[in-house]
């Protein structure tokens, strides 16, 4: 059988490149790094009018999944060889520590409709790819394969098939052809030569992707989806031209588990150099996130208050309600917040840039929607996205609420958020996820997803469920640590929980009263803040009689008896003497720290970002020039 690539199909691929290059700059060349920056989905990709969305979903943020990239498969080391082939012993050990570990590998097609559709994979899933169709790899790996059963990859640089010229001699389409019939091996593209494609014109690169995709198409039979970009180089237009000739998925050389890929045609990869720390990343990574989508069906009961301690915490909590989130043009108390939406309780809201007491800013970090405006807000700071990666994102609609990681390469745009939750009305970005499965997360846990300063002392805030789907609005009465409110809230009886803004922003309002404010002293309320959750429906009976007695006492959130912060909450000092040890006139112990800067909503958390592997910077085509003896190269994170 042979497959025929339409007239049609050249012809819309001719029409695509045209609107690619004249977007990228007519036909200039454009210099690009290693690692292309990511692309949005495409708005008609959203499942709508039958067409399905064709990125990494939503649903595939519940496991991370190493891919691994192998080179030539050598018998032993010699004068010729270079640091990126693999022994066969070499291999043998890494098979045997993947199998003690209980890794299982699957095929590009089940990780394709695991990152595409959220397709289940096993617990312990690993990825084996092997590039530039060596000999060595049907000689010295694919028998070893064969014998456990394990699926593998193999990307085709078509100009080299047969080629036995060097020390490193290819398959001959015969032998493709029948590795391709066994079935065990799936085929993917490599381009023709093997040339840098961020290096080469518009027009260079479609020929190196569609012709070999064409070329591999007519020798095997079947369609090609899956394409690897030599030495890992793309950019933008390169992305755009692998979607356009067909490709659903493709490669690069950039550490990092393949469901944190910045979209599904950049699909993160470590070289085979790296497969414990691989293998040791994606693991810790699964329990630290944690790699999991929360979904529950919420239950808006009657608004209750709860004030008590919890695993030696002092708290106030809320339960039930409907949630909904509001977004001021300045900033605004969570008191009035409630009185304007005309509800019965509240608590602020998600982190926010400016972390000034005085500030007037209200971008927030991370994208947001909040059902007033019915638009989602990406964070436009190109600089923090990365610092945002595995951060709990929540979102909710009518009946439905989901926390799940964020990943800024395909969540930054609504797209993804769409085609999850169709009838989303409210979405924002936590500071970290405290309460997973009714278990509190440990410091180390968050460390993978949190701000640097999570674990400062101060009063702090969460937003939650509990078992009976009732929403779950808390903050601490007490100057605490994240990992202290976790497990407070864990005890509370919380399932699932995630950190909102700390500090002087701490907010939680019941029935107009202040039930806590983020001062240690009563008197000063909290600061006004851009984001809050406000939660409507009828109050709740309070029959506690030391409830009751706490409500009573506590100070109005709004109205003419509310205490209002004003522009500047701090007692003005006086030049004074050197103050005496018994001093009784000496300012409340909060007076010193609001004069400062709260650094409650400051983002300074640098997880680590993929790092791109770089085999050979040379800029030479050739197959020769490719195999030179180069350490990869490895990226920093930007400055905060």
């Amino acid at each position: 059988m042979t497959f025929h690539v339409s007239h049609r199909s050249l012809f819309l691929s001719s029409a695509i490149l045209l609107s690619i290059v004249c977007a990228t700059g007519c036909g200039r060349k454009k210099i690009a790094s290693n690692t292309a920056s990511p692309t949005r989905p495409r708005k008609q990709d959203v499942v709508q009018n039958g067409i399905p969305y064709d990125d990494i979903c939503v649903r595939a943020q519940s496991a991370r999944i190493p891919v691994i990239m192998y080179h030539d498969i050598i018998k032993e080391r010699g004068r010729k060889s270079v640091w990126f082939d693999c022994t066969v012993e070499e291999l043998k050990q890494h098979i045997e520590f993947l199998k003690k570990e209980g890794a299982v590998p699957i095929s590009l097609d089940q990780l394709y409709k695991h990152l595409n559709q959220g397709a289940p994979v096993p617990d312990k899933a690993i990825v084996l790819t092997f590039d530039d169709n060596y000999q060595g790899f049907y000689d010295n790996a694919y028998p070893l394969l064969k014998e456990l059963k394990w699926p593998a990859a193999m990307f085709v640089h078509t100009n080299f098939v047969g080629d036995k010229k060097n020390d490193h001699p290819k398959m001959t389409w015969e032998t493709l052809m029948q590795l391709d019939k066994e079935g065990l091996v799936t085929i993917g593209s490599h381009t023709l030569s093997h040339r840098r494609l961020a290096d080469i014109t518009p027009e260079e690169q479609q020929e190196e992707i569609t012709k070999s995709k064409s070329i591999l198409e007519g020798k095997l039979g079947h369609p090609i989806p899956y394409f690897a970009y030599p030495e890992g180089s793309n950019n933008e237009t390169t992305q755009k031209l692998t979607r356009a000739a067909g490709y659903t998925m493709s490669f690069t050389i950039v550490n990092g588990a393949a469901e944190e890929s910045p979209n599904i045609v950049a699909v993160n990869r470590y070289l085979h150099t790296k497969i414990e720390k691989a293998w040791a990343n994606a693991r810790q990574k699964t329990v630290d996130v944690p790699a999991a989508i929360v979904e529950m069906e919420y239950k808006p009961s009657p608004v209750k208050l709860i004030v008590g301690e919890f695993a030696g915490v002092k708290m106030g909590l809320t339960t039930g309600g409907l949630p909904t989130t509001v977004h001021s043009p300045g900033r605004t108390s969570v008191g009035d917040f409630v009185a304007d939406q005309k509800g019965v309780a509240g608590i602020n809201g998600t982190f926010f840039a400016d972390a000034h007491v005085n500030g007037t800013d209200n971008k927030l970090i991370g994208p947001s929607q909040v059902p007033a405006e019915n638009i989602y807000v990406p964070d436009d700071t190109p600089e923090r996205l990365p610092r945002l990666v595995n951060r709990p994102m929540i979102v909710w609609g009518p009946k439905k609420v989901a926390i799940f990681p964020f990943q800024p390469g395909t969540m930054n745009s609504p797209d993804a958020i769409k085609s999850f939750m169709p009838d989303y009305t409210d979405a924002f970005l936590a500071g970290a996820w405290l309460v997973h499965k009714g278990i509190a997360q440990t410091a180390e846990q968050m460390e993978a997803q949190a701000a640097s300063d999570y674990q400062e002392t101060r009063r702090r805030a969460f937003l939650g469920l509990n078992a009976n789907g009732e929403f779950v609005a808390g903050a601490s009465l007490e100057v605490i640590s994240t990992s202290k409110l976790a497990e407070a809230a864990a005890a509370a009886g919380v399932q699932e929980a995630i950190l909102m803004d700390s500090g002087f922003s701490t907010s939680l309002i019941y029935n107009n009263k202040i039930i806590v404010t983020g001062h240690t002293a009563e008197s000063i309320p909290s600061r006004p803040v851009p984001h809050a959750i406000v939660f409507k429906g009828e109050l709740a009976p309070i029959t506690d009689p030391v409830i009751n007695e706490f409500f009573t006492k506590a100070n109005p959130a709004s109205g003419p008896e509310a205490i209002k912060a004003t522009e500047d909450p701090t007692p003005r000092r006086t030049k004074r003497k050197k103050k005496k040890k018994h001093d009784d006139d000496a300012p409340p112990p909060d007076s010193a720290i609001i004069v400062q800067p709260d650094k409650s909503s400051d983002d300074k958390s640098v997880p680590d970002k993929p790092e791109p592997d770089k085999p050979n910077p040379d800029k030479q085509t050739s197959e020769k020039s490719k195999r030179k003896d180069v350490t990869p190269a490895t990226s920093t994170d930007p400055p905060n």
